[in-house]
């Protein structure tokens, strides 16, 4: 937020702009009309996302076929900013299923079977995870494989994150690199279909 006097810019003085950088929380705004809001539980069920982006003619897209979220005692008070709790909740978790990725900027298709993580007991599960070339006839180096699954045991986040435990199973991964000499700036196709390729080589659908 910036203060200026525009009387004293008139009168040919020299100017003094003063700043003063504004910090709104929740707190702040909802404190003129309420001490304090309180939330045993917070869900969004069997939700389904979609998100794309447009850079240089080039579209990502990215989709959740179903997605669960439960954040748990959820406050806003005059303590709130100091406790710094995620989300202003004591906990919550997320769950979502049919994970997929069309990065064509970068060309590269993911995609993940299922994504559980639970704060309140600091675990992160993640199945089949697939990562495949968008298009082999590229001058962009790429990569291709699976992960049967990732997990994370005891996680803590406090100015950083901590964990007890990192499994990967079953990594199957292949870096594909292209030779220098087709080191230019590459063009890519401007896609204009609803299709993305499997790791199989045929096609699946993005909503």
């Amino acid at each position: 937020f910036k203060y200026f006097d525009s009387k004293r810019a008139q009168s040919g003085k020299a100017v003094q702009v003063d700043s003063i950088n504004l910090s709104w929380t929740l707190y702040a705004i909802i404190s003129p009309i309420l001490q304090s809001i309180s939330v045993n539980q917070i869900s969004i069920n069997d939700a389904t996302l979609g998100y794309s982006t447009v850079s240089d003619e080039v579209s990502d897209y990215y989709q959740m076929d179903k997605f669960d979220f439960n954040a748990y005692n959820f406050v806003i008070d005059s303590l709130a900013d100091k406790q710094k709790r995620f989300l202003y909740s004591e906990s919550f978790d997320v769950k979502a299923k049919g994970i997929q990725a069309a990065i064509t900027s970068k060309n590269h298709v993911f995609s993940i079977y299922s994504m559980n993580l639970d704060a309140r007991n600091g675990e992160l599960n993640i199945k089949d995870i697939q990562v495949w070339p968008w298009s082999t006839k590229t001058e962009l180096d790429y990569m291709k494989g699976s992960i049967d699954s990732i997990a994370i045991r005891g996680m803590v986040y406090d100015k950083g994150l901590r964990a007890r435990e990192f499994n990967i199973s079953t990594p199957v991964m292949e870096y594909v690199k292209m030779p220098s000499r087709l080191r230019k700036r590459v063009t890519q196709e401007v896609i204009k279909t609803d299709t993305i390729p499997s790791p199989s080589g045929g096609m699946s659908t993005i909503d």
